[in-house]
């Protein structure tokens, strides 16, 4: 795949469901929804034990961790197309998945402010019209995938969700999707 691969990283993390100081909330069909995803602030020690679990030549490089829930009931079962503007990648190592596809599309990239209210806030809705998906994968708990997200991109689910999406991300600040790929030797 182009803008996604699994990674062989499984950090130790036996305190994360005390990971619960929000951070942000974001994608929000107007002021009165829910938003879709949720942000929390991982705790120092538990940031350190992910940050181990990573290749010795990542250790040092600007990431920022959270953990991360997606609740797609708030957004129709599908987060729509969307680009991040922060960090050039993300690492997600899921710890509840309820079988969501995530695709990523090609084409011009266009804003589409209609569709959630706080877009420009770390990531931007994009218009489809004039994309076309070109790959889809689906996650499963314990496992962790690279993500390019300046790529567009979507998380949907082709039934209602039974429980709420729940991962640890790391954001790769400075490292692109294929600078980190090297870095876990992965083709």
């Amino acid at each position: 795949m182009k803008y996604a691969v699994q990674i062989p990283f499984k950090p130790d993390l036996p305190y994360i469901g005390r990971a619960t100081v929000v951070l942000g909330e974001h994608a929000k069909s107007s002021m009165d929804a829910d938003a879709v995803l949720t942000r929390y602030y991982v705790p120092e020690k538990q940031q350190n034990l992910i940050k181990a679990a990573l290749p010795k030549s990542l250790q040092d490089t600007t990431i920022f961790i959270c953990r991360t829930t997606i609740d797609l009931g708030n957004f129709e079962n599908d987060l729509k197309p969307h680009v991040h503007t922060d960090e050039k990648c993300v690492l997600n190592y899921y710890l509840q998945t309820n079988g969501e596809e995530t695709s990523f599309f090609e084409g011009e990239i266009e804003p589409d402010s209609n569709i959630a209210i706080d877009n420009g806030n770390l990531y931007y809705m994009v218009n489809t019209d004039k994309l076309s998906k070109v790959e889809t994968f689906q996650s499963n708990i314990g496992e962790s995938w690279l993500l390019s997200t300046r790529q567009p991109h979507q998380v949907f689910c082709k039934t209602e969700q039974h429980k709420v999406r729940d991962m640890v991300q790391i954001y790769f600040m400075d490292l692109s999707f294929d600078e980190v790929r090297k870095h876990f030797e992965v083709n």
